[in-house]
């Protein structure tokens, strides 16, 4: 199963000649050529896949493979006061009945 089909669909290859006959000199050269220019477009194919997949692991592997998680950034000041200058906290009017 392929996902992209880049060549043509059919079952024999057409620069290929039937068994029967010889394909002559002009004939050859051209389907030669032909299989010469769609071979390289194949591999241009595959040279601009291979460039994206090596891109996209580039980019992609940090960002799922990152061990240190991102430090969240807190704008309210934390202001912790001194014990001795703190007024002392009157407990609660349920738990004074208990």
């Amino acid at each position: 199963m392929a996902f992209f089909k880049f060549r043509k669909s059919g079952g024999a290859p057409e620069a290929a000649a039937p068994a029967g006959r010889k394909s002559s000199g002009k004939n050859a050269a051209a389907a030669e050529a032909e299989t010469v220019d769609a071979m390289r477009r194949r591999a241009r194919h595959r040279l601009i896949g291979a460039v994206v997949l090596v891109l996209a692991a580039v980019i992609g592997f940090p960002l799922v493979f990152d061990t240190q998680p991102r430090p969240v950034a807190v704008n309210a000041p934390i202001i912790i006061p001194d014990r001795n200058e703190a007024a002392p906290l009157a407990p609660p009017a349920a738990a004074s009945r208990g």
